[in-house]
């Protein structure tokens, strides 16, 4: 919660007009979102959707960790969007 405050009172400083925030449903982080007043967007204001795929390479590597989203964490920064 203190990283998230410190980006919105950074954000405020510099006159920004909104935050936005990616965070899957099944994120731990969810909650802290919506008790800082994040809303989910509604898909017909963002109706592309997001696909996200990965391959296990490693044989020391758990697949099914790997496979379920909530041991995923992604940003913005994480997506080529068209």
């Amino acid at each position: 919660m203190a990283l998230l405050r410190m980006t919105e009172e950074r954000a405020r400083e510099r006159e920004c007009a909104f935050i936005n925030a990616m965070v899957a449903p099944g994120s731990r982080h969810r909650g802290a979102y919506l008790k800082q007043a994040y809303l989910p967007l509604p898909e017909r204001l963002f109706p592309q959707e997001i696909y996200f795929g990965v391959r296990v390479l490693g044989e020391n590597v758990d697949s099914v960790l790997v496979l379920h989203p909530e041991s995923w964490e992604l940003s913005w920064g994480d997506l080529d969007l068209i």
